[in-house]
C-alpha cells in the first residue's frame, strides 16, 4: 500500500461542540491573538539571535559539516527520528523556526522520518487499523491454521512430594490466559508474567491465536473445557516420555522440566482487544510486545462512565488517555522508536479555538489530566494534526512534532506523508540546495489564493504572503482594474 499525502484543509481529529460569540468579538480577539503572537516570534528570534554561537570558519574539506542548528537540550534525541537530513534553525523575521537541509538531498528522497509522538484511530476503523503503525487489516472470513507448539511446565504435585514410592503425579502451568472468542471457540488473550510460552518466537502460541486442536485433539466447548484438554494432552506427554521426571528430593511446586504439545491456531494477523472494544494491534505490534502496553491506557478508558465510552467517537477521550499513560511514571511511552510525547506540549503550534470552558473541564475529569493540558493538546490537534488515510479513508489522526516543525509554502519542495510503517516521512519534491529550507503545504495547494489563505489563517493563524501568494494576488487585481480603451 503506498504512502498517502497528510497534508489538506480539513483538521482532523474528532469534532469538539463549540458556543457561538458575536462575529466583532471573535474579530478582535484574533487580531489580539495574532499580535500577541507576532510580539513573542519577534522576542524569540532576536533571543536566540543573540545567543547564537559566532560561525565557524568554513574547513577547506569538500565535504560540509553539519549546521550549526538551534534544536534545544535534548531536542533533536527526543524527536526519536530514524531518518534525519536536516536540522532546525531561525527561519527569518515571522517565520519562526524551520528545517533546514544539512547538505544537498536529491529530488525524492526522504528528508526526515519518525514515528508521531501522540495518536488515535477513530472509532470507525479501530477494529481493523493497528492502533500503534496505522497498518490497515482485512481480515479473510476464516483464518487459515498454522501449526505452532504449546509449552507446559511439568511441576511436582503435593500428593507425589508426600508420597514419592506411589505412582508419581504431576500438575503443569501454561502461564496462557484463555477466553471465549466470539462465535466460538477459545482464544489466547494473553500470558502471565514469566510464561513459559513467551518470546518464543512465530512457531510458538501467540496473543490473539485461536486454538483449534491439541495433540491432535479438537478442543470443543468453552475455556474450561479447553484448560481440562490441556492437562490431559500434557499427562500424556509426560506418560510417553522415555523416563519421568524424578520427584524425589523435590519441593512441592517445584518445576522438574518443560514439554512442547504440538497445536493447530486460527492466527488473525489483527488482534483486536475485547477489553475495550476500540483498539487493534497488528501481528507485527503485537510480536514486539506493544500490545501489553496498551493495557495501561486501556484500563483508564474502561474508567470511564458507560456512557461516555459508548458515544459516536471517543478518539478524544482515548487519545487523553494515551496521553496520560504516556506520561505516568513507571509506564511511559509505548516504544522508544517514536517521537516523545512532551514534544507535542513543548514546541508544536497550538492556535485557540473555540471551546467550551465547561466541556474541557468534563474532558479533564474524565481523563485525569489538567485542563491547561487538555486545551492545549486540543489546540494543537486544530493547527497541527496529521491525518492518516488508509485505503482512501481517514482512519484516524496523529500529532507529530517533525511534521509540525516545517514551515508553510504554497509552492512546497517537500511532502508530508504517513507511510505503511506508520512513520511521518518528509520527502523532497525537487532537489534541496544545502542550508535551503525544507517546507510543506499545509492545505491544498491547487485551491485558489482566497481559500488557501481563508484556511491558514483560520487553522494555522497567519496570512501567508509567500511568492506564489503575492504573485496571484497581484494577477487577480490586475485583472479587476478594467482595461483602458486603445490598449
Amino acid at each position: 500500500m503506498a504512502a498517502e499525502n497528510i497534508a489538506g484543509d480539513n483538521q482532523a481529529g474528532a469534532d469538539v461542540a463549540v458556543e457561538g460569540t458575536s462575529a466583532a468579538a471573535l474579530k478582535k480577539a484574533e487580531e489580539n491573538r495574532k499580535k500577541r503572537e507576532r510580539q513573542k516570534a519577534k522576542k524569540k528570534a532576536e533571543k536566540e539571535a543573540a545567543d547564537a554561537p559566532e560561525p565557524k570558519p568554513e574547513p577547506s574539506s569538500s565535504v560540509k559539516p553539519a549546521l550549526s542548528g538551534t534544536h534545544a537540550d535534548g531536542e533533536a534525541e527526543a524527536l526519536a527520528a530514524s531518518t534525519l537530513l536536516s536540522e532546525r534553525r531561525d527561519a527569518g523575521e515571522g517565520r519562526g523556526l524551520g528545517m533546514f537541509a544539512v547538505n544537498a538531498i536529491e529530488a525524492g528522497q526522504v528528508a526526515a522520518t519518525a514515528a508521531p509522538a501522540l495518536s488515535v484511530v477513530f472509532d470507525s476503523a479501530a477494529m481493523h487499523t493497528c492502533g500503534f503503525c496505522f497498518a490497515t487489516v482485512d481480515e479473510p472470513t476464516i483464518a487459515p491454521l498454522v501449526d505452532v507448539a504449546i509449552c507446559a511446565n511439568v511441576i511436582a504435585s503435593a500428593a507425589s512430594v508426600a508420597s514419592p514410592d506411589a505412582a508419581p503425579s504431576f500438575d503443569f502451568s501454561f502461564g496462557v490466559v484463555l477466553d471465549d472468542a466470539e462465535g466460538g471457540g477459545v482464544v489466547v488473550r494473553g500470558f502471565s508474567p514469566g510464561s513459559v510460552n513467551l518470546g518464543r518466537g512465530e512457531s510458538a502460541l501467540e496473543m490473539g491465536d485461536t486454538i483449534a486442536a491439541v495433540a491432535g485433539t479438537k478442543l470443543e466447548g468453552d475455556k474450561n473445557a479447553a484448560a481440562a484438554t490441556l492437562r490431559a494432552a500434557a499427562t500424556a506427554a509426560v506418560a510417553a516420555l522415555p523416563q519421568r521426571p524424578a520427584v524425589e528430593g523435590k519441593a512441592a511446586g517445584e518445576v522438574l522440566t518443560s514439554i512442547e504439545l504440538p497445536c493447530s491456531v486460527s492466527r488473525p494477523s489483527c488482534v483486536p482487544c475485547m477489553a475495550c472494544g476500540k483498539f487493534a494491534a497488528c501481528r507485527e505490534c503485537v510480536r514486539a510486545g506493544r500490545i501489553g502496553w496498551h493495557k495501561h491506557e486501556c484500563s483508564l478508558f474502561r474508567g470511564l462512565p458507560a456512557n461516555c465510552r459508548a458515544g459516536k467517537d471517543t478518539s478524544v477521550l482515548r487519545m487523553l488517555c494515551r496521553y496520560r499513560s504516556s506520561l505516568t511514571e513507571g509506564i511511559g511511552e509505548w516504544t522508544t522508536a517514536k517521537e516523545r510525547t512532551p514534544l507535542v506540549m513543548l514546541t508544536l503550534q497550538k492556535n485557540e479555538c473555540r471551546v467550551p470552558a465547561q466541556q474541557l473541564s468534563v474532558l479533564s475529569r474524565l481523563s485525569g489530566v489538567r485542563q491547561e493540558e487538555v486545551a492545549a493538546i486540543i489546540f494543537a490537534v486544530r493547527t497541527n494534526a496529521c491525518e492518516i488515510y488508509r485505503n482512501k479513508e481517514k482512519v484516524g489522526c496523529a500529532l507529530s512534532t517533525l511534521m509540525g516543525w516545517h514551515n508553510h509554502d504554497c509552492t512546497p519542495n517537500a511532502a508530508s506523508t504517513i507511510g505503511e510503517d506508520g512513520k511521518v516521512a518528509i520527502t523532497t519534491l525537487r532537489p534541496i540546495a544545502a542550508a535551503e529550507e525544507l517546507t510543506i503545504s499545509y492545505v491544498d495547494f491547487s485551491k485558489p489564493v482566497d481559500e488557501r489563505r481563508a484556511i491558514l489563517e483560520e487553522h494555522y493563524g497567519f496570512r501567508c504572503s509567500c511568492a506564489r501568494c503575492r504573485a496571484e494576488q497581484r494577477r487577480a487585481l490586475k485583472s479587476r482594474v478594467p482595461k483602458q480603451q486603445g490598449r
